[in-house]
This record gives C-alpha cells, sequence and structure tokens, in this order.
C-alpha cells in the first residue's frame, strides 16, 4: 500500500502530542547536532544517489558498508538504545542531515537517501512547520504498520535547517496506549 491511510484529527492529535513527548525525550539524551556534525557527509548528488541505489539493493538482507559505518556511530546506539526503551511503540529512528542523507539511525532502513520523502520535504519546505505526521502505511522495513513522525533540527544561531529528527511509531502501539490513558 503506497499511498496509506489516515489518521482521524482525533488521533492526529494524540500521535502528534505522543510525539511530541518522544521528541522532546530525544532531544534531552541527544545532542542532535553532534550527532550531524559527526555523521556522514557527502556533498555531491551524484555520489547520494549512488550510494543510496547501492544501498536500497542490498537491504535489508545485508547492510552496506556505509550503513555499517553509520550503525557503529555513538549516535546510533544511543537512537536503538532509546528504542528498546520505548517497548515497541518506536519501530524506527533516525537523523537525517540537511540534504536528506542518514547520519544517525537506529536500525538498519531501506535507503541512505531520505530527501525525496515528506518526512523530511515537509520540515525543509520553509513553512516553519515543527511537526509532520505521514499517513498510516505499511512499513517493510520495520512490518509495522506505523506513523512518520518528523520534526526539524535548527540551528541555535541561525535558525536555518540543520536537519530531520524522525521516529517511526507502531500505530496500533500508539493508539492500544492512548486508550489505556
Amino acid at each position: 500500500m503506497e499511498s496509506g491511510f489516515a489518521l482521524n484529527p482525533h488521533e492526529t492529535e494524540l500521535i502528534g502530542g505522543q510525539a511530541k513527548l518522544l521528541f522532546d525525550d530525544l532531544r534531552s539524551r541527544l545532542n542532535l547536532r553532534e550527532a550531524i556534525r559527526l555523521g556522514p557527509r557527502v556533498d555531491s548528488f551524484a555520489d547520494i544517489l549512488t550510494l543510496d541505489t547501492k544501498w536500497q539493493a542490498l537491504s535489508p538482507q545485508a547492510a552496506p558498508a556505509m550503513a555499517e559505518d553509520i550503525l557503529r556511530l555513538t549516535a546510533s546506539e544511543q537512537l536503538a538504545a532509546w528504542q528498546a526503551r520505548q517497548e515497541g511503540l518506536v519501530t524506527e529512528a533516525m537523523v537525517i542531515n540537511n540534504l536528506g542523507t542518514l547520519v544517525a539511525m537506529s536500525r538498519l532502513t531501506s535507503d541512505y537517501w531520505q530527501g525525496d520523502e515528506p518526512k523530511f520535504q515537509q520540515m525543509a519546505d520553509g513553512s516553519g512547520r515543527t511537526l509532520y505526521l505521514s499517513p498510516i502505511r505499511y512499513d517493510t522495513s520495520t512490518r509495522r504498520f506505523q506513523v512518520i513522525a518528523s520534526t526539524p533540527i535548527l540551528s541555535a544561531e541561525t535558525g536555518k535547517l540543520e536537519g530531520v529528527l524522525a521516529v517511526g511509531l507502531d500505530v496500533e502501539e500508539a493508539l492500544s496506549r492512548l486508550d489505556r490513558n
């Protein structure tokens, strides 16, 4: 299912609130700007697309060399540990730089370049939006129906986009937790 289906307005509000709490928690535990600074940076768009093609061809059966390098970064290890503490709510977490490429991830993703996806584009469009929630989709890499939430990482000095923080939320788990509260 490529297009997904939508949450109703009440569910969107509740899951958006849940995502904001998760983002606040992550920001308090992880230095996002340092993760971007220490992560890999490929400035040539042709090189980005070449790496992305190789990544997609290998993933999820094997981790491309760059993916292995990213997974060994401290920020990726911190994301993985944070995700594990969420007990099934979070299916994946990633830090994306301002070029749309991964610099940290909690688990192997299906592609390297996130710049062509709404989770990045909605934050990079200059609108000043602080939260994006995707429609519900089945994600083959996590094998879950999920909603992707993303938020910008802005420069403290200039206010310009340095990157994007994105998490996948297992929609059944998220709604179930909201029902229990």
